[in-house]
């Protein structure tokens, strides 16, 4: 299957209280924005036993999302375009009222769990349980939060050397900081 740009190979849009189990999807692409499974927009939506492997970009994304449980999926090997493809084995952006619990993320060259934009202040946003190991900048980056966010019990290690690496390194990263454009990697 090829997919377009921006797309999941398993695909929510504007889809509410949908529990997506027991998948393994597994090589995306071909293109660098291809996740394996998206949910962009969505509510109350269940994201449960699932593996993903080898994709194009996140194994997991959920973009514009209220209410949504991330919980007891393995998500390994990510970003498989290699440089073109930056993202995190599990991304959440824009969304609300969310929970990443239980999840056992590995083997990726950027962040294991990256949280981006959000919105605490309607409701509580929770990152606990997780087991990280082996990803690359950061364990867990949550950037920008709004309040209300805890972050509990997970379990960030490396094993492999850092190599050339020169940025920041962290286990649990946490920045607040303007954006630039659409990037929120540059801060103004």
């Amino acid at each position: 299957v090829s997919l377009g740009d921006y797309a999941g190979l398993f695909q929510l849009v504007g889809a509410s209280y949908v529990r997506v189990r027991g998948f393994h999807v597994t090589n995306t692409g071909p293109l660098p924005t291809n996740t394996g499974i998206q949910v962009d927009p969505g509510s109350h939506i269940v994201i449960e036993g699932n593996h993903t492997s080898y994709t194009a970009s996140s194994g997991i994304l959920v973009w514009s999302a209220s209410d949504v449980l991330i919980d007891g999926n393995e998500v390994e090997h990510p970003m498989t375009t290699g440089a073109q493809s930056r993202n995190e084995c599990i991304s959440v952006g824009r969304s609300t009222r969310f929970e990443v619990r239980n999840n056992h993320v590995h083997d990726n060259g950027d962040n294991g769990i990256g949280i981006v934009g959000l919105d605490g202040s309607v409701g509580p946003n929770s990152i606990s349980g997780n087991t990280l190991t082996d990803n690359g900048r950061f364990g867990i980056e949550i950037k920008n939060p709004n309040g209300n966010t805890s972050v509990t019990g997970n379990i960030v290690s490396r094993t492999v050397p850092i190599g050339a690496e020169v940025r920041d390194l962290a286990g649990i990263a946490v920045f607040r900081r303007g954006v630039l454009g659409t990037n929120v990697d540059i801060p103004t």
